[in-house]
């Protein structure tokens, strides 16, 4: 846990004089403030005392401009806003950053703060402003959806593939590890699943819980002129949806590498019999009863309720706060890299073209941001786009180098 907050990277810490950060304004213009939240785990929210924020982009994903008197970013999170120098020339003000405890445990040290001299302000007195109504605010999630809406419109369409993916915390028998839908991960360093999927090698141990998407599909179209085969590859172009439920106690960062993400819904989710149908209907939030999980296999209920926020043009970004007992429901096409197949070939040639398509792959790890909940096997792999990497990837020789002789001292972590 933390006992610090920094703003690039300055801040004092029990009263040893270390300098803090500071920024200039000139009264009248307007400045693009890039936000990230490096943490490894805490929640920043970001504030100026006296000045309104624009926010004009999420995740470097282009957003309907909306005002606010602050920002939460969850870890990971990444805002573009605009702040307009309203002050006077004389004008000295805080920048705060605060880490809402109830996000994350802390050991103190929860709030930061950096100066903003305007172009006459007296840099050897430290600014006398007061925080504003929102600055200290002990909400962990996002903006509303309704209000993050992208500048470019995309429709997501539907999906291909629904998977429900409760989330647990419980034990394996010596640890407490993070369950998705029954499944946990941990990682084998001296075997990664890229190399093994240039090589073509897709059987993968269990306890990596790596997941494929899309079965190959032929169509054929006889009313085509001439009659055409379409080939679908497994996993690729197939527009995958989940739903994650969380009824547990902590908040969780959701990221998904190598896209952006569609963010159709979120909402309450706090009651056990709904998602796992095995106790009295009652939130458990450090749950250790193993009966109540039920098999991946046999389905798992859903909190959400069919909905979608802005379904033409829903938020994107690739990092999204699951809140303590509630949902969210995401969407993305796997196209990074990929296309469809269509072309008229004999059904020998499709068949031995299937055949390569399925003996190789990529991944897309989508995880909690948190470091420690990472680390304690909350990590689903998404195997994509089928047939790219064996064929096409160049993977640098180093990697495989260095893999081989950088063995540590146990095969998973």
């Amino acid at each position: 846990m933390s006992d610090n907050n920094l703003i690039n990277g300055k801040n004092s810490f029990n009263g040893n004089g270390a300098p803090m950060a500071s920024f200039n304004f000139t009264s009248g213009k307007t400045y693009r403030l890039r936000l990230i939240n490096p943490s490894a785990a805490a929640v920043q929210n970001f504030s100026i005392d006296g000045h309104t924020m624009t926010v004009i982009a999420n995740d470097f994903v282009e957003i309907q401009p909306y005002e606010t008197d602050h920002v939460t970013l969850a870890v990971g999170q990444r805002s573009d806003v605009l702040v307009k120098a309203t002050g006077n020339a004389t004008d000295a003000v805080w920048m705060r950053g605060y880490k809402p405890p109830p996000c994350w445990p802390t050991h103190g040290g929860d709030d930061v703060k950096a100066a903003i001299f305007y172009e006459k302000a007296d840099r050897m007195q430290a600014p006398t402003t007061s925080a504003g109504p929102n600055a200290y605010n002990q909400y962990c999630g996002n903006d509303p959806l309704s209000q993050t809406v992208p500048t470019y419109a995309i429709n997501p369409g539907e999906p291909s593939v629904t998977e429900m993916i409760p989330i647990e915390f419980r034990p394996n028998g010596t640890n407490l590890l993070w369950y998705l839908a029954n499944r946990t991960f941990r990682a084998d360093y001296n075997d990664p699943i890229l190399l093994e999927a240039k090589e073509g090698n897709l059987d993968f141990p269990y306890i990596e819980n790596v997941h494929s998407y899309g079965e190959p599909c032929l169509l054929f179209c006889s009313s085509w002129s001439p009659p055409t085969l379409l080939i679908s590859p497994p996993g690729t172009n197939r527009s995958i949806r989940f739903v994650f439920e969380n009824t547990g106690a902590q908040p969780h960062p959701m990221h998904l590498h190598g896209h952006n993400i569609f963010v159709l819904q979120e909402g309450s989710c706090i009651d056990d019999q709904t998602v796992f149908g095995g106790n009295n209907g009652t939130s458990v939030p450090w749950r250790t009863n193993t009966t109540l999980v039920k098999k991946r296999d046999a389905g798992y209920g859903s909190c959400w309720d069919g909905s979608i926020a802005n379904p033409g043009n829903p938020q994107r970004r690739n990092v999204q706060m699951l809140l303590p007992g509630h949902y969210i429901v995401v969407q993305w096409n796997q196209d990074n890299p990929g296309v469809w197949y269509g072309y008229q070939i004999p059904l020998a040639e499709c068949l031995r073209c299937l055949l390569t398509l399925c003996s190789s792959s990529t991944c897309r790890p989508f995880h909690c941001n948190i470091a420690w909940h990472l680390g304690a096997g909350f990590v689903w792999t998404v195997l994509e786009q089928p047939g790219f990497v064996e064929s096409e990837m160049e993977i640098p020789q180093i990697m495989a180098q260095y893999v081989n002789t950088s063995a540590s001292a146990g095969d998973y972590y």
